[in-house]
């Protein structure tokens, strides 16, 4: 026998079957692929998108129109106004001698001296601006006015505690 007889059975991949017609040379039937039809995708393909970037950017225009009629008119105001910022004012330059420490130093002796002295905040409802020190001294002597009485809290035991002769309450 020889190596042609004994080969295994021919696999439907392996080409055509022996007595089939024989094939047309790529040359003569143009090869496999329809370049007209390539051609109509690729072009529907073009137009396609250029009417889709069209209907976008009509869309955008559009709502920028949208936009633009309901945006609130412009502040007649805003021209005349100051262009400085509200007070109060950030200090300009920390680092600058004349800006910096010194103004520093004003504000913070400014600030001691108005705790310090006493004035009248308003005299006819007799108000009066006194050192908090002062003022501490008067809560401490006569308690606040008009502030409720302080009422007994009760112990963990569910009565009042009994104070001892320090003033202190009573030691567990």
């Amino acid at each position: 026998m020889s190596d042609e007889d004994q080969a295994l059975p021919v696999s439907p991949y392996d080409g055509p079957p022996k007595d089939a017609p024989p094939s047309v040379p790529p040359e003569q039937h143009g090869g496999d692929v329809d370049i007209q039809a390539v051609g109509r995708f690729l072009f529907s393909m073009v137009v396609g998108l250029a009417l889709v970037c069209g209907a976008m950017y009509g869309y955008v225009r559009h709502m920028q129109r949208e936009f633009e009629l309901r945006r609130p008119p412009a502040d007649p105001l805003a021209a005349e106004r100051a262009t400085e910022a509200p007070l109060p004012r950030l200090q300009p330059s920390p680092d600058d001698p004349r800006t910096g420490a010194q103004a520093m130093r004003a504000m913070r002796e400014e600030q001691e001296a108005a705790l310090r002295t006493t004035a009248w905040a308003d005299k006819s409802k007799e108000f009066v601006i006194i050192p908090i020190e002062r003022a501490m001294e008067i809560v401490a002597r006569y308690g606040v006015p008009k502030w409720p009485a302080a009422t007994p809290t009760a112990s963990p035991t569910g009565t009042n505690a009994p104070k001892s002769a320090d003033g202190g309450g009573a030691q567990p």
